[in-house]
C-alpha cells in the first residue's frame, strides 16, 4: 500500500504538468514558435503513456486486481509501444531541427 504513494504523486504531477504545458502553448500566441508544437506533441505523448500504465498499476496495488484479460493486455502493449515510437520520432525531429538551425542559420 505504501508503494502506491509515489505512483499517485508522479501520476498527479505528470497530469498537472503536461496539462498546464498544453494549455499554455495552445492559448498563448507568443508560444507558437517552431519548437513549441513539438513540446505540445511530446506532452500529449507523455499524457498517453502515463494514462496507459499508472491506472492499471494502482488497480493492482489498491484493489489486488492481479489479472488482465488478453485483449486488455494486448491493447495496453500496443498503445504503450506506439506512443514510445511516436515520442522517439518527435525527439528525432526536434534534434534534426536543432541541427538545421545550428548548421544552416537564416
Amino acid at each position: 500500500m505504501r508503494i502506491s504513494i509515489p505512483f499517485v504523486i508522479s501520476y498527479a504531477a505528470a497530469l498537472l504538468g503536461n496539462s498546464l504545458l498544453l494549455f499554455n502553448i495552445l492559448t498563448k500566441r507568443s508560444l507558437h514558435e517552431p519548437t513549441d508544437p513539438f513540446l505540445c506533441m511530446l506532452s500529449g505523448a507523455d499524457l498517453v503513456i502515463s494514462k496507459c500504465i499508472v491506472p492499471q498499476a494502482l488497480a493492482i496495488l489498491w484493489f489486488h486486481a492481479g489479472e488482465l484479460s488478453l485483449d486488455r493486455c494486448i491493447s495496453q502493449v500496443f498503445f504503450l509501444s506506439s506512443t514510445f515510437i511516436y515520442a522517439s520520432g518527435i525527439l528525432l525531429v526536434m534534434a534534426f531541427d536543432c541541427y538545421i538551425a545550428v548548421c544552416y542559420p537564416l
